[in-house]
């Protein structure tokens, strides 16, 4: 028999250390989503683009760097499941089918019994067992057969944008660990028409032009990502590339600013006068 849930309402009753467990895990998953935010907000990405000058007096489009920038921040809130489907399913087995009434800590005589005490833990156990299942099922399913045979993983669609841009990221999660994801196609010129761009496709299924990976030929031919671990030099020479780009933006900006701040000065003496 399960004991009483609401016998006693200090230390003394045995659902005491159970509660204060359940609350040190919803903390603890609190701290540990902020340490998700914080790591985030901290990783450093560096955006490389390939395109090459058409001519003397041409500039390299920056559209292409913006659509993958979007694209990118669209992959940081992705999950490998989908938290609507899970709902939907666990309401419509708890609710629905009324497996809820497992969490009863008495035997339902009759279903049309309204009279049903639920035990706290018998309750979390139900609700993690359904939410457990649900999870497993569909990250199994899109891992063995959506993912493989339906449609493809939106990271490897994001790989393939970028190669198509000539877009390569550099991105540091930790000080001296990083990830390289090389994204320089063999096409002439990614900034061109869409009769072109068809054009390197074809010939790239043909097999007419060099692999998309790092390297030419070999085992790691059609390799695109990478893990990198780097030294205290390298580090440092990145540091400083990244202050020095940061300095140039903040005069930028802040040039800009002053003269837009002296324009409306000038603007407002000759109103007044």
């Amino acid at each position: 028999m399960l004991p009483s849930q609401h016998e006693l309402d200090d230390t003394r009753n045995e659902y005491f250390i159970f509660e204060i467990l359940i609350q040190a895990l919803f903390l603890a998953q609190s701290v540990y989503i902020c340490y998700i935010i914080y790591r985030q907000c901290h990783t450093d990405i560096f955006f490389i683009d390939w395109e090459q000058l058409k001519g003397q007096y041409s500039d390299v489009s920056m559209w292409r760097l913006i659509m993958i920038i979007n694209e990118y921040n669209s992959l940081q809130p992705a999950r490998k499941t989908c938290i609507e489907f899970n709902l939907f399913w666990i309401l419509f087995f708890l609710v629905g089918l009324g497996f809820d009434e497992n969490s009863s800590s008495q035997i339902l005589l009759s279903k049309t019994s309204h009279e049903m005490s639920k035990n706290t833990a018998l309750c979390i156990a139900n609700n993690v067992i359904f939410w457990y299942l649900a999870y497993f099922i569909q990250w199994f399913f899109r891992f063995t057969i959506y993912e493989r045979y339906i449609v493809e993983h939106r990271a490897q669609r994001m790989i393939d944008l970028a190669t198509i841009a000539k877009i390569s990221m550099f991105i540091l999660n930790e000080k001296y660990h990083g990830y390289y994801i090389h994204c320089k196609s063999s096409y002439e010129f990614s900034d061109c028409s869409l009769e072109k761009i068809c054009g390197f496709m074809k010939n790239e299924a043909r097999e007419l032009t060099p692999t998309r990976g790092l390297e030419d030929s070999g085992a790691y031919s059609e390799c695109q990502t990478f893990e990198i671990f780097f030294s205290s030099v390298f580090r440092n020479q990145i540091n400083k590339v990244t202050l020095l780009y940061l300095k140039n933006i903040y005069i930028i900006f802040f040039s800009e600013q002053r003269t837009n701040f002296l324009f409306k000065i000038r603007y407002m003496k000759v109103l007044t006068n």
